[in-house]
């Protein structure tokens, strides 16, 4: 009996694991192929207000401002925001610099988060359209201008743009972000050709001002907003013929700390929007976040569960087999944190590394999520980037 739910254990997980990382694109590709919904795209030029949060941004702000004022797209429509969160370097002054060039400063009288500055922003603004921006992140001139053809469709209340991330180093981490990427932007742009993406990047993301919901300071406002705009019943859609670089962590630490921060807030905003996981409600928008979100950060413990079922079973042959692959794997994971640690690059272990670092940033941040820490201050100090 033991022995038949240990196999009952082994296949549950490794069929969930299987799912996650195969079935739900090939579910998508299918959807994608024949039940596809179309955007009714158009050459429109609504108003918009580019908020910018910045917090001791100096070394990049002005960049961040000159790239803004080089979009294609007419000035009169485009007004753009700085909402500095109490900086304590030059940030604010190098954006006076630009006030007589359109620019806005507005100044938090005391740190308290992105979340807060924008809930009190947002109101007073005129804009049809609100775009969220980080100050680390730049646009290729013709990014909102093709955001902004999606918003002719009126069924669509949220749109963000495509993250290219850029890093000379090229270090191990950097390299398992890529590949993470390339999957991550293939979900993304399936999930809307079939009705929206679950996920955007708080890099570049607009919504229909009417559609902004005040977001509590201590929740991440990139992925409440967009779930807020799905609770309303528009589309979110992914713009993939986009261009927004920006620099990535080059560090295991610094990568690991971004990550728990982001699914820890993520995982805390889901649980005060988790009626979008009934699917009586919205089958669709509750497999998408399933599978799209939940499942993935649970990744880890499957394959923990995987491996202890393999090393119980390990009398039978076939999951010996597994065993000694699941160990094979990790042990690569661990030769390319040893030369990660060493500054050194290997292409055979890179991935398997990669995987565990993601996943155990993953279970960590859903830690926090379930034991209730995912809701912090709303204040964090930005790591390596």
């Amino acid at each position: 009996m033991r022995e038949a739910v240990t196999i009952g254990i082994f296949w549950i997980a490794l069929g969930l694991l299987c799912y996650v990382h195969f079935g739900y694109p090939l579910i998508l590709v299918a959807l994608k192929r024949f039940r596809p919904r179309v955007v009714r795209r158009g050459e429109v030029c609504p108003a918009v207000d580019f908020l910018i949060g910045a917090y001791n941004e100096e070394g990049v702000i002005r960049e961040k401002l000159e790239n803004c004022l080089a979009l294609d797209y007419p000035r009169d429509r485009l007004r753009i925001i700085v909402a500095s969160d109490a900086s304590t370097d030059r940030t604010d002054a190098i954006v006076m610099e630009y006030q007589d060039r359109g620019v806005q400063l507005i100044v938090s009288p005391c740190r308290r988060g992105k979340a807060v500055n924008f809930r009190e922003i947002v109101p007073g603004l005129k804009g049809e359209i609100v775009l969220f921006s980080d100050a680390g992140s730049f646009y290729r001139a013709d990014t909102l201008q093709k955001m902004m053809r999606n918003f002719a469709d009126p069924e669509v209340g949220c749109v963000g743009g495509r993250l290219r991330y850029r890093n000379p180093d090229a270090t191990s981490v950097s390299q398992g972000e890529g590949l993470y990427w390339g999957y991550e932007v293939f979900l993304r742009k399936s999930e809307s050709a079939i009705g929206s993406a679950m996920v955007l990047s708080g890099a570049v993301y607009a919504i229909r001002r009417e559609l902004y919901r005040p977001v509590p300071d201590d929740l991440p406002d990139d992925f409440l907003c967009p779930l807020q705009v799905l609770d309303q019943g528009k589309r979110v859609l992914y713009e993939a013929d986009t261009e927004i670089s920006e620099k990535m962590a080059t560090s295991a630490r610094a990568e690991m700390l971004t990550k728990v921060r982001i699914i820890s807030g993520n995982f805390a905003a889901l649980r005060t929007m988790k009626h979008l996981l009934n699917p009586v409600r919205n089958p669709l928008v509750a497999l998408q976040l399933l599978s799209h979100r939940l499942l993935r950060w649970f990744i880890l413990p499957l394959a923990a569960l995987m491996l202890l079922a393999s090393l119980l079973l390990a009398h039978r042959p076939f999951y010996l087999l597994a065993l000694v692959g699941q160990l094979l794997f990790y042990s690569l994971a661990g030769v390319g944190w040893l030369m990660d640690l060493g500054g050194k690059r290997s292409r055979l272990a890179f991935l398997p590394y990669y995987f565990v670092l993601v996943n155990l940033a993953a279970a960590w941040g859903a830690w926090n999520g379930l034991a209730n820490r995912g809701r912090g201050t709303g204040i964090w100090e930005p790591v390596e980037r």
